[in-house]
């Protein structure tokens, strides 16, 4: 058994910060890790996420919320991406519940816990053409105007960093120029800087040993519940063994 555990929830940019998450998180701890990861692109923490080939549970509702409390190691956890909720159309109101929902289990068993703050500023930078642009890319079903897309993750961060001071969680913000021109989505060049400020954030040790790269991705995983049509499909966890004893479980 490993003596420490990452918990992470997110979307997009998790998923494409995977790999980096786990290796610098190994690298820091200097031993097995015990992964635990709620990820993919579009992922709501509402409702069920929609894709072409399956449907995955909200985050809220996942395995990642039925984890043990009776972990004996030392666990960290990050929440992270939220904000796919206002482009599918739910309220702040019930994203902020699932958002507390979800901390309130990651702080039962938690050393530290951290949150991602929603990326208001690089929002504000983008131009109407380039935002109708990003939109009918990546949210092609939604009709929210870009004003109304600002107020919403203002008010939305807002209570986001109401929940974070209520629960003694860790609020983290990303500088505006790490975001692609989408911004969403981390910059490569910026990916091993974001990471690194979480981990740092939950208070890991800043002296890391070398390690084997995982060179792991979400394509390489399958998550422990899928939905195809109306048949749920289940894999069990952990998906993934590394050389070196750690874990990773996809929910």
């Amino acid at each position: 058994m490993s003596d420490h555990r990452l918990v992470i929830a997110g979307a997009s940019n998790v998923s494409m910060l995977l790999a980096r998450f786990i290796d610098a998180s190994r690298a820091r701890l200097g031993g097995p890790v015990e992964f635990h990861m709620a990820c993919s692109f579009g992922r709501s923490y509402v409702v069920k996420t929609p894709s072409w080939w399956h449907r995955l549970p909200a985050i809220s509702k996942s395995g990642l919320c039925e984890l043990p409390d009776n972990y004996e190691g030392n666990t960290y956890s990050i929440l992270a991406d939220v904000g796919n909720d206002i482009f599918i159309g739910i309220s702040n109101e019930k994203i902020l519940s699932s958002v507390r929902m979800v901390l309130e289990k990651m702080l039962r068993n938690s050393h530290k816990v951290a949150l991602t703050e929603l990326p208001v500023g690089p929002a504000e930078k983008i131009s109407p053409f380039a935002y109708r642009f990003f939109k009918t890319l990546l949210f092609r079903h939604s009709d929210i105007t870009l004003d109304h897309l600002l107020n919403l993750g203002k008010e939305l961060n807002a209570g986001m960093l109401e929940l974070a001071d209520e629960l003694g969680v860790v609020p983290v913000r990303f500088d505006t120029d790490w975001y692609r021109p989408d911004a969403i989505h981390i910059k490569t060049r910026h990916a091993d800087q974001a990471v690194a400020k979480c981990l740092t954030a939950l208070g890991m040790p800043d002296d890391p040993v070398k390690v084997t790269p995982s060179r792991i991705s979400t394509s390489q995983l399958k998550h422990q519940l899928r939905y195809r049509s109306s048949k749920e499909v289940w894999t069990t966890q952990p998906g993934h063994r590394l050389v070196d004893g750690s874990s990773v479980s996809l929910y």
